[in-house]
């Protein structure tokens, strides 16, 4: 039995040499659930996600401005956890995750 380590290093390298394109290496996980942060001008976000051992996130929709370099929306990796992170300037921004769990082996 491979670790989760090496399924995951492996479905990159499929992608990346396009033995797989994104959409059909996605399905292979199981959506969990879709996570927004609304952000008002001025303000700075954060809400977890998943543990990173248990799955991960991709970003879905992001809308707003974006007029100020302030203006910003990002995942990051902290502390074991998946984060959706975001940051308005001048207006008001939107930005969604989707959530997905790793398969379970067996």
């Amino acid at each position: 039995m491979s670790s989760l380590k090496e399924r995951i290093e492996d479905l990159e390298k499929q992608v990346k040499n396009n033995k797989k394109d994104f959409f059909k290496v996605i399905k292979q996980f199981k959506y969990y659930k879709t996570i927004a942060i609304d952000c008002k001008k001025g303000e700075k976000k954060s809400v977890k996600l998943i543990r990173i051992n248990e799955g991960f996130a991709i970003l879905g929709e992001i809308k707003g401005d974006f007029s100020s370099e302030k203006d910003r929306a990002w995942l990051k990796r902290e502390n074991g956890n998946w984060y959706l992170k975001a940051r308005s300037g001048n207006g008001e921004i939107r930005v969604n995750a989707l959530v997905f769990k790793y398969p379970r082996k067996s």
